[in-house]
């Protein structure tokens, strides 16, 4: 059985389970929640009392994401990651835990732990209610209450970076799997929100990281079903550059044709480099 990997935020050492809970030998304790996660964000960190995406942005996602309209970016994924056989795989900002549960419905090689941190409590206790096959932790992706060179591959999917802390968590002969936007994805919907979009940007090489492959995924996006436009929208940031006329016009859209786009680097640690972190 493989060893927990998750540290405690405020002495920094080792996390191990007990009866309804996590302790750490120094005595800091942290209660297991009904579904499974455990909350390891001290409250002198957090921003706000709801930090993360919001309950509604969260419900719309699964719906987006469970009638599989990123399903071949998930396939892609889990390719990449499987073909490294890694016995430990965490994903950092894994939201309402959709691409988790893509990989633990997958024949995994060997004994492969699945992990999963978010800084919204209400993404992962959706995530684990839905996976409790999979370690789920509520936790900063800046302070990630992960242990020092504890996992084989990081995931990061769209969420917010902190290329030293995925270095300090990733073992040296670990891989890190980022997915980024790619320069045509969600264009036809950028162009009804702006006047002047702007393509995205291609994805830099993460400090202390080399490139070791990058491929791009694109497909059309045919959203037909009710619900889906409307679910996009609210899914993503584009939300809240809208004024509430193009907000409802687009939100309202009973279809869409558009592209999705994105780009699945995977890179591994540069050698001669050691990050270090101190709460």
């Amino acid at each position: 059985m493989l060893e927990p990997i998750w540290m405690c935020p405020v002495c920094e050492t080792g996390l191990a389970r007990g009866e309804g809970l996590f302790a750490c030998a120094d005595g800091h304790s942290f209660d297991i929640a009904r579904e499974g996660y455990v909350n390891l964000v001290l409250v002198q960190h957090r921003h706000s009392a709801a930090s993360g995406d919001p309950k509604d942005s969260l419900r719309h996602r699964r719906h987006f994401l469970d009638a599989g309209h990123y399903q071949s970016l998930a396939m892609t994924v889990i390719d990449v990651l499987t073909t490294e056989a890694p016995e430990r795989i965490l994903d950092v900002g894994c939201g309402e835990g959709y691409y988790l549960r893509q990989l633990a419905g997958t024949q995994l090689p060997g004994d492969v732990g699945l992990y999963g941190v978010d800084v919204a409590r209400e993404a992962i206790r959706l995530a684990s209610k839905a996976a409790p096959q999979v370690a789920h932790a509520v936790g900063n992706s800046h302070r990630l209450p992960v242990l020092p060179a504890s996992v084989d591959a990081v995931l990061q999917v769209f969420a917010p970076s902190a290329p030293a802390q995925v270095r300090r968590v990733l073992r040296d002969t670990g891989v890190y799997v980022e997915v980024k936007p790619g320069p045509r994805h969600l264009e036809s919907l950028r162009g009804m929100i702006y006047d002047q979009p702007q393509a995205h940007a291609e994805a830099e090489v993460p400090a202390g990281f080399r490139l070791v492959r990058s491929e791009r995924v694109t497909y059309p996006l045919i959203l037909r079903q009710a619900g889906d436009v409307a679910a996009l929208v609210e899914m993503t940031p584009y939300k809240w550059h809208m004024n509430p006329e193009t907000y409802g016009r687009v939100r309202d859209l009973p279809e869409l044709e558009d592209t999705a786009d994105f780009s699945v680097s995977l890179y591994r640690p540069a050698g001669g480099l050691t990050w270090t972190h101190t709460y």
